[in-house]
């Protein structure tokens, strides 16, 4: 990712389905436990990552994270 601030923490969440065009095609947060009870809206059972832009406004080409609940996600 580019053209974000310098310096500023950011955080990113999975949504259930793909990107595309039309934002509302990706559906809710992705939920080990899916729920409608916002106490299961959070790191224990979504998949939260965050980061800081470097001195040029990027993020990271290649980030790694661990959940409780042994997901694995892959990226194209």
């Amino acid at each position: 990712m580019t053209g974000m601030k310098p310096g500023h923490a950011y955080g990113v969440h999975v949504h259930r389905e793909p990107c595309g065009a039309d934002p509302e095609a990706a559906g809710g947060h992705y939920q080990h436990r899916p729920s409608g009870d916002p106490h299961h809206v959070g790191p224990h059972n979504e998949v939260w990552l965050s980061f800081t832009a470097d001195r040029q406004g990027a993020g990271a080409r290649v980030a790694r994270f661990t959940v409780p609940f042994g997901w694995v996600a892959a990226s194209g």
